[in-house]
């Protein structure tokens, strides 16, 4: 695993913190202590779309009323 660049991030929110360093996509928990920095490769990060994607349609498929 390659190491984490500290240039270049990207703030998402709630002390999150991104990169993409070539093939990982670090995930920085800058919030956390220690920090805690995940790397997401092609297939999991694929995985990850995939269930974001399931849970909205999900969320569009039930009444507005109940969608938080």
């Amino acid at each position: 695993m390659s190491t984490p660049p500290t240039t270049h991030d990207t703030y998402l929110g709630d002390g999150v913190y991104a990169w993409f360093d070539g093939y990982h996509l670090w995930l920085d928990l800058r919030a956390q202590d220690p920090t805690c920095r995940i790397a997401l490769e092609p297939a999991v990060l694929e995985a990850f779309d995939a269930f974001r994607a399931m849970l909205q349609r999900r969320l569009s498929e039930k009444p507005q009323e109940e969608n938080p």
